[in-house]
């Protein structure tokens, strides 16, 4: 398998922006363990694997956690998406739900950011040919903040409570 890597450097600035299309797990969990103000989570599939390992990692009194995803019962009963993973992340943050949701991205401190095809999955982290972009660009990063914002804001997001996810886990027992 052949991994292409691009990194570009602005001259006195610093900034990076890397096109990553080799699994980043690693990357990923290290920005969750150096987040120290918050990780917004934007992905339709979330598995309960990855996201105890965010907890795991991660300084979660410090922290604010938010996903914005797709709660979809089919997605749940195919076992794309483990309701498990939504419900801990109730739990410790705030879950958003966005139906027509296809994005994937995630932001650490609203500093440095992923905008990828993986989904936040073992296979999507850590096996599929994914394609992605990390930085720490500034003005990128910034307008990736302001389009989390917007969608959270939109009256076709919903917040997720804890007694959703009781009448979803009911749904699915039946």
């Amino acid at each position: 398998m052949v991994y292409v890597v691009f990194k570009k450097t602005f001259k006195g600035v610093g900034d990076v922006i890397e096109v990553i299309t080799y699994p980043f797990f690693n990357k990923f969990l290290n920005l969750c363990a150096e987040a120290r103000e918050n990780i917004v989570l934007c992905s339709p599939f979330v598995k309960k694997e990855i996201v105890e390992i965010i907890f795991d990692v991660s300084n979660k009194d410090l922290l604010s956690i938010d996903l914005i995803t797709n709660i979809n019962l089919e997605s749940f009963h195919r076992k794309s998406s483990d309701i498990e993973a939504i419900n801990r992340l109730v739990r410790g943050g705030t879950v958003y739900n966005y139906t027509t949701l296809h994005a994937k991205f995630f932001i650490f401190d609203n500093k440095k950011c992923f905008i990828t095809s993986a989904n936040l999955t073992s296979s999507g982290l850590k096996r599929n040919l994914e394609c992605g972009v990390y930085t720490d660009e500034n003005r990128i990063v910034n307008s990736l903040v302001c389009q989390y914002e917007s969608l959270i804001s939109d009256t076709r997001v919903g917040k997720i409570s804890p007694s959703m996810i009781l009448k979803i886990e009911e749904i699915l027992k039946n």
